[in-house]
């Protein structure tokens, strides 16, 4: 959200690096979407602040990363290996974190 806000020209330029990392934000969303549907099992009512606060939480977030990422404010990714492990790390662990709630479902089951 964050590189919506253009303060130039140069806004549509996008790299394969942007590419990456906005799937694998957007994987993140989609894993999350679907422990909601399939996963979790919600039988209380949320609070107020609880439901409004997540929602702040990813907004702010998402603006924040989106904005550290525009390349006209200075990010540069300049060292590949790292990038590429660390986009590799980031997979596993969502992937992790995905396949660990639902052994916790069944343990609940």
């Amino acid at each position: 959200v964050g590189c919506l806000v253009a303060s130039n020209a140069d806004f549509g330029t996008w790299s394969s690096a942007g590419y990456v990392l906005m799937a694998l934000w957007s994987f993140h969303f989609l894993r999350r979407f679907v422990e909601v549907l399939f996963v979790h099992e919600y039988n209380r009512k949320m609070p107020y602040v609880e439901s409004v606060g997540a929602p702040v939480y990813y907004w702010g977030f998402g603006f924040w990363i989106g904005l550290s990422l525009r390349h006209d404010l200075g990010y540069v990714n300049t060292y590949l290996a790292l990038f590429v492990v660390g986009s590799v790390l980031f997979f596993v662990g969502e992937v992790g974190n995905g396949v660990s709630h639902l052994q916790l479902r069944n343990l609940r089951n």
